[in-house]
C-alpha cells in the first residue's frame, strides 16, 4: 500500500478529477483501467504496462483508491496480491480507512479514533482542558475548547502542563446512546465483522457478525464526509462496526451522527 496526501479545496472533492487523469495516463501508456465501486467509493482497477526481463511488454495489476476530506485528499495504491485478492487487500484497506490527515490535531465528538471530527486544534496554540477520559485504553484523551467548539484530542499528540490531577474524568455521549431507537435503516455485512464496544479498534470486541448478516443501524460517525463507524444491534448486544464493509438499506440521513 502506497499512500500520498494532497492539499485540496475546502468546498469540493478532487478524487473524481484525479481518477480521470490517472485513467487517461494509464490508457495512453498501453494499460487498461476499470472504474468500479469499492469500500471507499469509486476506485480504479488497472493493468499497468511493464517491461519483462525478456524485453517483452507485460502488465501488473494495481488498485487506486481515494478519500476526499476538508482541504485534503489521500490516495492509496494497492499492488501485488492486494490488488486482485480480497483476502490480501482486507488488512491494507483497513489501514487506509484509519489514516488521519492532520492539518493540526483532530478534535472529535468522543475519545475514540473512530468518533466524528468537529474541529482542528492548531500546532503551538494553547487550549483549555475541560475533561479527560481513558476509555479507549491506550492513551488518555482530553476534551478541549477551541473557540465556540469543544472536542476530544488524543494525548498521544497533546502536551499537558499544570496539575493533571485537577482535570476531572468524565463519561461521554457514547455512554448514553446504547438504547438509541431504530430508524428503519439496516446494514448488510460484506465480511465477517468485529463488533466493538465503541467506535475504535482499540476497544473491546464484544461479538463477531457473520458475512451477509442484516443488522439495525442506530448511530454512525462520519469522517471525510463519509460514514466511518456504524452503531448496530446484533445478538442482543449494541456495538460498533467499520462502515466501509457494510451495505446500507433505508434513509441513512435518518440515522444520527455521533
Amino acid at each position: 500500500l502506497q499512500l500520498q496526501a494532497f492539499a485540496a479545496p475546502r468546498s469540493e472533492g478532487i478524487w473524481d478529477e484525479i481518477r480521470g487523469e490517472i485513467a487517461a495516463s494509464i490508457t495512453q501508456q498501453g494499460g487498461t483501467v476499470d472504474d468500479l465501486p469499492g469500500p471507499f467509493g469509486r476506485e480504479l482497477l488497472a493493468r499497468l504496462p511493464v517491461r519483462t526481463p525478456e524485453g517483452r511488454t507485460g502488465h501488473r495489476p494495481a488498485r487506486f483508491i481515494g478519500s476526499d476530506g476538508p482541504r485534503w485528499f489521500v490516495r492509496g495504491v494497492l499492488t501485488g496480491r492486494a490488488a486482485v485478492e480480497p483476502d490480501a487487500a482486507g488488512r491494507l484497506e483497513e489501514l487506509f480507512g484509519q489514516v488521519v490527515v492532520v492539518r493540526g490535531l483532530s478534535m472529535r465528538t468522543g475519545p475514540y479514533l473512530g468518533a466524528s471530527l468537529v474541529n482542528v486544534a492548531r500546532p503551538g496554540k494553547v487550549y483549555p482542558i475541560l475533561e479527560r477520559n481513558t476509555d479507549e485504553g491506550l492513551f488518555t484523551w482530553y476534551k478541549i475548547a477551541a473557540g465556540d467548539s469543544q472536542g476530544w484530542v488524543s494525548g498521544r499528540y497533546f502536551e499537558v502542563s499544570g496539575n493533571i490531577d485537577a482535570i476531572p474524568f468524565t463519561n461521554t455521549i457514547f455512554d448514553q446512546i446504547d438504547n438509541a431507537e431504530e430508524k428503519g435503516v439496516t446494514g448488510v455485512t460484506r465480511a465477517v465483522m468485529n463488533m466493538r464496544r465503541r467506535p475504535s479498534e482499540r476497544t473491546q470486541i464484544i461479538d463477531k457478525i457473520p458475512w451477509g448478516a442484516e443488522v439495525p443501524v442506530t448511530g454512525r460517525t462520519v469522517q471525510a464526509f463519509k460514514n466511518h463507524w456504524l452503531q448496530v444491534k446484533y445478538n442482543g448486544k449494541v456495538g460498533w462496526i467499520f462502515a466501509p464493509y457494510v451495505g446500507l438499506k433505508g434513509v441513512v440521513d435518518a440515522v444520527p451522527i455521533r
